[in-house]
């Protein structure tokens, strides 16, 4: 992982997540990786490390579900028929981002 000022960039394997708020600043990022890289552009995501992503730009939100990495776990444990509990958390509890400082940042 890589963060500086407002852009964070992820790398798994050949997966890269790109994030910024400015989005002329992710087409300069991109334009950058390009000219070095073979790329291509999938534009939202919709699955990152077995995580289905969705994403509502009108409202400004991000929804993460391990549905299918579960249901894969599930699998190679043949525990496909067992019965589900309820979690601790409401599953419709909004998770709000605390505001970091840059001490809080660690760059790997």
């Amino acid at each position: 992982m890589f963060i500086q000022n407002d852009v964070i960039i992820t790398v798994y394997v050949d997966d890269f997540l790109l994030v910024e708020k400015d989005k002329s600043a992710i087409q300069n990022i991109k334009q950058c990786l390009n000219d070095t890289f073979k790329m291509s552009d999938l534009n939202l995501m919709f699955y990152y490390l077995d995580m289905k992503v969705k994403q509502n730009c009108t409202e400004c939100t991000i929804c993460l579900t391990q549905t299918a990495y579960i249901n894969k776990v599930l699998q190679i444990f043949q525990q496909l028929q067992a019965v589900s509990v309820d979690t601790s958390i409401n599953s419709n509890a909004v998770l709000m981002k605390k505001f970091i400082t840059q001490a809080d940042i660690t760059v790997i």
